[in-house]
């Protein structure tokens, strides 16, 4: 029996079956690159995001931290503020009371007791009298004229007690302070002697 075939050699028909399937195949490892390369876009891409969405979360954090340290620290020194007047008032009741009786000696350990409570938390009075005037430091009430050039802009009299915590101020101190003015007589401008 004798089959002809009119569509040629059975070699020809391999050969476009094996080229359909290389053309197959090369265009799906085309679609394949393609494939992968946009993975790797969008895997970059949910990275990048991920790496973003990291910072912001720890700068927030950062930032809360920050923002909730620096509440305490105002609450803590708002509380000592408004502690000072019972220091003023323990001391004026100091300077009224006699310490050898029983009032006197409660008092004294009151006053003892918020001292050292202020003391715990940072809290102290800082000199006023003698000290060269300093608006940061001081408040001046008055001025009082003295008698020397070394006196002028010193504080000369402390009314009330100036606190500090750490290196803010609580509370300015306030005072008198000097002021030096020459005699008439020592001034060469008012005398005529002067340019």
């Amino acid at each position: 029996m004798n089959t002809n075939r009119t569509e040629g050699p059975p070699d020809a028909e391999l050969r476009i079956e094996e080229e359909d399937d290389a053309l197959s195949l090369k265009t799906k490892m085309e679609r394949l690159r393609d494939a992968l390369k946009r993975c790797e876009e969008e895997r970059k891409d949910y990275l990048d995001g991920w790496q973003r969405a990291k910072a912001d979360f720890i700068n927030a954090r950062k930032a809360e931290i920050k923002e909730r340290a620096a509440f305490f620290e105002d609450a803590r020194v708002r509380l000592m503020e408004e502690l000072l007047p019972f220091m003023d008032a323990f001391q004026a009741a100091l300077q009224h009371a006699d310490t050898n009786t029983g009032e006197g000696k409660g008092i004294m350990g009151l006053s003892q007791q918020l001292s050292q409570f202020l003391d715990i938390r940072g809290v102290c009075a800082f000199p006023a009298k003698g000290q060269r005037f300093n608006p940061k430091e001081h408040e001046a009430v008055e001025t009082i004229a003295v008698d020397s050039p070394d006196k002028d802009e010193v504080v000369i009299a402390e009314l009330q007690t100036g606190y500090r915590i750490g290196e803010r101020i609580l509370r300015p101190a306030r005072v008198r302070v000097g002021v030096y003015a020459p005699p008439a007589g020592d001034n060469p401008v008012a005398n005529g002697k002067g340019p």
